[in-house]
């Protein structure tokens, strides 16, 4: 079977799956499919909770982003972000890869979640609770490349022990395992992630010189 073949029964079947999550997800929740070799959308369902339509141009800057901060199956899972018109979200993605692991086919899903996150917000008002620390608030003028980029790094950083982080060994493991997620790569990444270190862009730099002679 040849490849051109293998990648149209991919997409067929990344079409059907996504039929199925509209049946089961409901009419607040928009289901997007790129076709990653055509560069265009090819599905779209309940648009109007990101303004799209199936015409709509593509963001190819925050579709490479997606692919390079997917975990190894392919997926970014869960984060939070905000429409243009406000609505509050959480957004999924699933890339699939051809037979050599080039990305093909990009299946995005959107949840409005706008009326759950003003209920945990009266909720919070009552009880006098605070977001979880781990958690990454976005506004609506943040941009949703830069809010994926941070969670990546505290989710990193998650991994090791506040104390340990004064330790050079320490940095460098976490800046590794940054930049095999193509963290470095994100506008503005460089500032967030010395930020978190408390190391300036010259010591990241070099930090980032010696991971790489090593690897």
């Amino acid at each position: 079977m040849s490849e051109a073949i293998t990648n149209q029964t991919t997409l067929h079947c990344v079409l059907n799956f996504a039929k199925g999550l509209i049946k089961l997800l409901g009419s607040e929740t928009e289901v997007v499919v790129h076709d990653l070799i055509q560069k265009k959308i090819v599905y779209i369902e309940n648009g109007y909770i990101t303004n799209r339509t199936i015409d709509s141009p593509e963001d190819h800057a925050l579709i490479e982003t997606i692919i390079s901060l997917a975990d190894k199956d392919g997926h970014l899972i869960g984060f939070n972000g905000t429409s243009a018109s406000g609505k509050k979200l959480r957004t999924s993605h699933f890339v699939f890869y051809d037979t050599e692991h080039h990305p093909i086919v990009l299946l995005c899903i959107n949840q409005d979640i706008t009326s759950v996150h003003n209920l945990r917000e009266q909720l919070n008002r009552f009880l006098d609770t605070r977001l979880l620390e781990n958690e990454v608030p976005v506004q609506e003028e943040e941009n949703y490349i830069q809010a994926i980029t941070k969670r990546t790094i505290f989710q990193e950083l998650e991994q090791v022990k506040p104390s340990r982080l004064e330790y050079k060994e320490t940095k460098l493991r976490v800046l590794t395992a940054l930049e095999q997620k193509g963290i470095f790569d994100v506008k503005d990444a460089v500032s967030l992630v010395c930020e978190q270190l408390s190391i300036s862009q010259a010591t990241l730099y070099n930090y980032l010189r010696e991971i790489r002679n090593d690897q």
